[in-house]
């Protein structure tokens, strides 16, 4: 907002009311209906021949914003072609695949923790089990969920920063949005995927609570509903509710609203009991709430401890993973901008919690994202809401300052052309990765060349529907093709060989083992770096395998007995697929030791 005598004469005006200004942008005229007087930052009414240009500039709006609805399903088919083949390699043999499974498994009756170990949160395994049961149990299902959920996140998006910034901002924000999320091949059928609307929900619940900050207990209930859903798909993925409502704290702290602040707070645990309780008492029912507790909450504080260069190389990695298909120039300029907004705007402004907001959003989520000291990709994907408001917000005060010719203004300032420019700009590293996987895996994987479908057809062909299943390392898609019951809850070895954990675990995966022998054993490890291959004990085996990098995973000495088991036991078969897993089968008569 501008300074002068023209705020004062503004917020006298009886008037001012009917044209509250847009932060960051604050001589953009909103939603392209009228201009704004200057100095002052009222609407007029249009004339003829302007409200000619703004039906014009409306008609643009809607244009791009049907583009970009039908640029959405195809980007998401391109990164993901689960509706046409069980993509279940490559980037999608991890955590896409066993959440598919696990789904199915949820589908089926089972109750998560119990009937098998994970450590994210139940929604995720809600949410895939919805997708199947929509699909019939096809993997379409569990797309087109994913689907909802992008499409979802960019309305709410649109809608955060257009109400703002204004449309030609929200429009270049979705776009970098939209197109960043196209560099994320693993990002498919993952918390992160679905947690997306939720962190758009609550940053859009922000930018309408500035425009008036009043503190009522609806906005805390919002909030802590939001926070309490995404806690639910993992625990550090509540970093835009968070985020919200460190904002509305520190803005009524510093007015000394402590009534307010109070209600806040309390709407915040209302709102988080409201959405988190059906959950609890799901899983109390199922007698899950120890099992819970020791795989989403002890696990994950195990699974965090990492050092200070772990985490670091982590974030920095993140951030550049985040902007593969993104220019990372715009959302730190946006950074800057926000900044300077936050130091210069007065604090009863409106720009004020809004730049607050976003400096936050993007502080928190980096520091979430890296908090593992695993610089897996998909874990960043939460930062590309706040970059992309962090963009909006760069292009509200460029378009603030920017003094273009009259000529020009209305073709500069028209949100198609700006999204059309733009997502020329944006696109072209996307469809160079899509060249890159089309010379080499193909775009849509053949089944004829795929690993999991080889694997799963081998085990369908030489084993009864009845006979257990263990798959070594990490391929759910495995478990999910082949039909076949898993002889563990423990349904890939990461925990086992996470430190400190895998010692308390290691015991309770071979006495499964033994009770119920596996038919056939699967070694996926064979060529995954990430787990020990089941072809001999190696005790100093650990990964990463860098000097300077602190190992997340080693062998635990509890885990030789398994190795025994496996070698008394079973007898490697076959090799098969182009990855060349190793399959065991049975002796004649395991011994149970």
């Amino acid at each position: 907002m501008r300074r002068g005598p023209a705020a004062s004469v503004c917020a006298a005006d009886p008037v001012a009311h009917l044209a509250p200004v847009a932060p960051l942008a604050a001589t953009i005229a909103p939603p392209h209906d009228a201009v704004i007087a200057p100095h002052v930052g009222l609407r007029v009414p249009a004339e003829p021949m302007a409200q000619r240009r703004a039906g014009r500039s409306i008609s643009g709006e809607r244009v791009a914003l049907a583009f970009i609805a039908l640029w959405i399903p195809l980007q998401l088919l391109l990164t993901w072609p689960a509706p046409l083949t069980p993509a279940f390699d490559g980037p999608w043999r991890y955590d896409t695949s066993i959440f598919a499974y696990e789904g199915a498994l949820v589908r089926a009756g089972a109750m998560p923790y119990v009937a098998f170990w994970d450590h994210k949160g139940p929604l995720i395994y809600l949410l895939n089990a919805g997708g199947l049961t929509i699909s019939g149990g096809h993997l379409w299902g569990i797309w087109l969920i994913g689907l909802a959920a992008v499409g979802l996140a960019a309305a709410l998006g649109y809608r955060a920063m257009r109400e703002a910034f204004g449309a030609p901002a929200a429009l270049i924000g979705i776009v970098f949005f939209i197109v960043a999320l196209g560099g994320f091949e693993s990002g498919a059928n993952m918390t992160e995927e679905y947690a997306l609307p939720l962190a758009w929900a609550a940053a859009l619940v922000l930018v309408r609570w500035t425009r008036t900050t009043r503190a009522t207990l609806s906005v805390g209930i919002a909030l802590g509903a939001i926070g309490s859903l995404a806690f639910f798909l993992r625990g550090n993925l509540a970093g835009a509710s968070a985020a919200a409502v460190l904002t509305i704290a520190l803005v009524l702290v510093r007015e000394r609203r402590h009534g307010a602040l109070a209600r806040v707070a309390l709407g915040t645990i209302i709102g988080a009991t409201i959405a988190g309780a059906p959950l609890v008492a799901w899983l109390a029912h199922g007698g899950a709430m120890r099992a819970f507790w020791d795989q989403a909450i002890q696990y994950n504080l195990a699974y965090t401890r990492a050092d200070s260069t772990q985490r670091l190389v982590s974030a920095i990695a993140g951030v550049w993973l985040a902007t593969l298909t993104a220019p990372l120039l715009l959302p730190a300029a946006g950074f800057a901008a926000c900044a300077r907004r936050l130091v210069r705007a007065r604090a009863h402004e409106r720009s004020h919690p809004l730049a607050m907001f976003a400096l936050l959003w993007a502080a928190i989520e980096l520091l979430l994202a890296s908090l593992s000291g695993r610089p897996y990709d998909h874990y960043f994907i939460m930062l590309l809401p706040p970059m992309a408001l962090l963009t909006a917000a760069l292009v509200g005060e460029i378009l603030q300052h920017a003094h273009t010719p009259a000529h020009l203004r209305r073709h500069v300032r028209s949100p198609a052309t700006i999204a059309a420019l733009f997502a020329l700009v944006m696109l072209p590293p996307f469809l160079g990765n899509l060249v890159l996987r089309a010379r080499t895996t193909g775009i849509v994987p053949p089944r004829a060349s795929s690993q999991v479908v080889q694997t799963a057809g081998y085990v369908r062909a030489h084993s009864s529907p009845a006979d257990r299943l263990l798959v070594w390392g990490l391929s759910g898609g495995v478990y999910f093709l082949a039909q076949r019951p898993a002889a563990s809850k423990y349904l890939f070895a990461f925990p086992l060989l996470t430190r400190t954990y895998g010692d308390s675990v290691a015991a309770d995966f071979l006495a499964e083992l033994r009770r119920s022998p596996p038919a056939i054993i699967v070694d996926a490890a064979v060529s995954d770096q990430s787990a020990p291959p089941l072809s001999r004990w190696d005790a100093t085996w650990h990964f990463p395998r860098l000097g300077w990098y602190a190992p997340y995973r080693t062998m635990s000495p509890a885990l030789e007995p398994f190795y025994d088991f496996v070698a008394r036991n079973y007898t490697a078969v076959a090799v098969v697929g182009p990855e060349r897993w190793t399959v065991y089968r049975a002796n004649a008569r395991p011994v149970p030791r």
